[in-house]
């Protein structure tokens, strides 16, 4: 999916952005999900999110990336 997505934003952006946000807990909303890149940082910062998308291709992509990256994350703790 790289690469095919105009506008993949890079993880330490987003990341600066929550962060400036001073978000701590609760839930973080991306309404153009994408990629996922947004609530996959939100869930390595430890934060929920909720993302929307019509496209059912970028859908599926991010629902396998955060699988992964969920039980990463998991593995870890």
């Amino acid at each position: 999916m790289k690469g095919e997505h105009p506008a993949i934003f890079p993880k330490k952006l987003v990341e600066k952005c929550i962060k400036v946000s001073g978000c701590k807990e609760g839930i973080v909303l991306d309404p153009f999900l994408g990629t996922g890149t947004t609530s996959l940082v939100a869930e390595e910062l430890g934060l929920n999110s909720i993302g929307i998308e019509i496209d059912p291709g970028y859908f599926n992509f991010t629902c396998t990336r955060l699988k992964k990256s969920i039980t990463n994350l998991k593995g870890e703790r």
